[in-house]
């Protein structure tokens, strides 16, 4: 059974200061979170991943470079790769079927 939903505190708003600051460092630092945070001060690294998010979503909707309040056009940098995990779930490989006969 799961809890109820419930707001814990209300929304903060972006102020267009944050915004510029949070455009500033994408240039500066591409999807380096921390570092993002660390250059606008006032939000968390979560905060930023979400509202990058949002922002990224409008540029593609919009690129005719009226996304909110970005003066320049921006580019939108690359998600980082994926990292393979160290013990991937156990998978059937070829070689296991060498010892077998065929039917």
């Amino acid at each position: 059974v799961r809890k109820p939903y419930t707001i814990t505190k209300q929304r903060e708003k972006w102020t267009d200061e944050e915004h510029q600051k949070f455009l500033e460092a994408l240039k500066l630092y591409g999807r380096g979170w921390r570092q993002i945070e660390e250059h606008i001060g006032s939000k968390t690294a979560v905060q930023i991943r979400s509202h990058a998010q949002k922002f990224f979503s409008k540029v593609v909707r919009e690129p005719d470079g009226s996304a909110e309040s970005s003066i320049q056009p921006i580019d939108i940098p690359p998600p980082r790769p994926k990292r393979k995990p160290l013990h991937p779930y156990p998978r059937k490989s070829i070689d296991s079927f060498k010892g077998q006969s065929a039917p």
